[in-house]
């Protein structure tokens, strides 16, 4: 769905692209106050990519993103070349240290710029380049039907545009999801939190959930926090959301604690160093057991897929193919792969692969929200 100024029969110049590169998932978020029944609206576009695929220099000069109800926009939004620049430089940054395929693997981008392209921090891009440009959160007063984006640019002293169009999409989960746990959890890393939530950063685990345990006096852990066994979660049953059929199951890792954490006598430098030599060894490794842990992933009915991931090393008591039912008991709380502490990550996908996967909006049938409105953990120093 592009519209390019370029001659009739030349090659594309410019190529816009996004991250999903057909449709996004909405999240509606809605409450009461003093005045009435509120509600907002919002999307997440993982990644735009601009990719100059001619023999010669293009300078971008805006990108814009309007956002269309029907026919009709209620909102746009226009980024100059330097807030292109700025969104930018973190992705060209990595790719420099060698990370490219970290970038790929929590953007996606792997699909829309080839590896030979080189990611570029300016808008002035050189041949066979490409810009990346992560993590565009829009908020809406209405619901949106499609999002529009057009990039103006520069070349041969002309300006010329590239367009696409992207379709915004509701979800209704085709299974009834129980809470995976037993008893009271805090759950963070919710969607209502906006870009507050850590998780709607990536398509595969935008829709995702994280429990943790609190203690008699609202704490995570007892002692000093400084292993995995210290937190209040850890043990805790996993329960099966939903039953269904075994599809993946990853218990072979175990947790090594150091990765977070100094060791006595280590300068920040070398701890930074040591943090980026795994990460390294994780992206020859594969990234999805390095950030899930142990995981299990179970398939139900209509093509939906429930993602237990950071369970405890010996734990699990599943193998692929077992029929499982609601409730039953499939593994324990840990604190595998990429974790803050011992917690459990629950997420619902469209196919079993945390790499490729996406995530689903999904609401838990059978719980009670005791706390509706998202907050932080505080205390005094």
């Amino acid at each position: 769905m592009a519209i390019q100024n370029v001659r009739s029969g030349s090659r594309t110049p410019l190529v816009l692209r996004t991250v999903p590169g057909d449709y996004v998932y909405r999240f509606a978020a809605e409450w009461r106050d003093l005045i009435g029944q509120r509600s907002s609206h919002n999307i997440v576009i993982h990644a735009v990519t601009l990719l100059n695929q001619s023999q010669q220099a293009i300078s971008i000069r805006s990108l814009t993103i309007e956002t269309l109800a029907g026919t009709r926009v209620f909102q746009r939004v226009v980024y100059g070349a330097r807030d292109i620049e700025l969104m930018a430089e973190e992705a060209a940054a990595k790719g420099r240290l060698g990370l490219r395929p970290l970038i790929d693997f929590i953007l996606g981008t792997d699909a829309t710029v080839p590896p030979e392209m080189r990611l570029s921090a300016t808008t002035r891009l050189k041949p066979q380049t490409a810009l990346v440009l992560p993590n565009i959160y829009l908020l809406f007063h209405k619901k949106p039907d499609r999002v529009r984006m057009t990039a103006a640019y520069v070349m041969d002293g002309l300006t010329h545009e590239v367009q696409t169009m992207l379709r915004v999409a509701d979800y209704a989960c085709r299974n009834g999801y129980a809470m995976p746990l037993e008893g009271l959890w805090l759950m963070k890393g919710i969607p209502e939190a906006g870009v507050l939530d850590h998780h709607r950063f990536t398509a595969a685990s935008e829709f995702g959930v994280d429990f943790l345990k609190l203690g008699p006096s609202g704490e995570l852990y007892a002692s000093d926090g400084s292993q995995a066994s210290d937190y209040f979660a850890y043990g805790e049953k996993v329960l099966a959301a939903a039953g269904g059929k075994v599809a993946v199951v990853e218990g072979r890792l175990v947790q090594e604690w150091s990765r977070f954490n100094q060791r006595e006598g280590e300068t920040v430098p070398e701890f930074q160093q040591r943090q980026f030599k795994q990460l390294l060894e994780a992206m020859n490794a594969g990234l999805s057991g390095w950030a899930a842990g142990n995981h299990i992933i179970i398939e139900h009915p209509g093509n939906e897929y429930s993602a237990y991931l950071h369970l405890k090393e010996n734990s699990l008591r599943v193998k692929a193919g077992d029929v499982v039912t609601q409730g039953q008991h499939i593994a324990d709380v840990g604190n595998t792969g990429d974790s803050f502490g011992a917690h459990l990550h629950f997420q619902v996908m469209d196919r079993p692969d945390l790499a490729q996967g996406r995530g689903l909006p999904f609401v838990f049938s059978r719980a009670e929200v005791v706390l509706a409105e998202p907050g932080i953990m505080i205390q005094p120093k």
